[in-house]
């Protein structure tokens, strides 16, 4: 099985703090929750998370996705 652990670091600039980027966890469930309600969010991706049920129905589902495109791309 494939590693998905992978992060994406940016340092940090005379504008913006350092972020780290990393796949969903479930401890991020209400923050995702949280996502859930912004309007921007849900126009430009298929983001339907309303509560921590949803949410924690969407992670593994989020998992599979990146094991499909991780082997598609070997």
């Amino acid at each position: 099985m494939p590693d998905l652990t992978t992060r994406l670091r940016a340092d940090a600039t005379p504008t913006a703090p350092a972020q780290v980027l990393r796949p969903w966890t479930p401890a991020d469930a209400a923050a995702l929750v949280a996502l859930g309600g912004d309007e921007s969010l849900r126009r430009w991706t298929s983001f339907a998370v309303d509560d921590e049920s949803s949410a924690a129905r969407r992670l593994p589902a989020q998992r599979q996705g990146r094991l499909i495109a991780t082997e598609r791309a070997c």
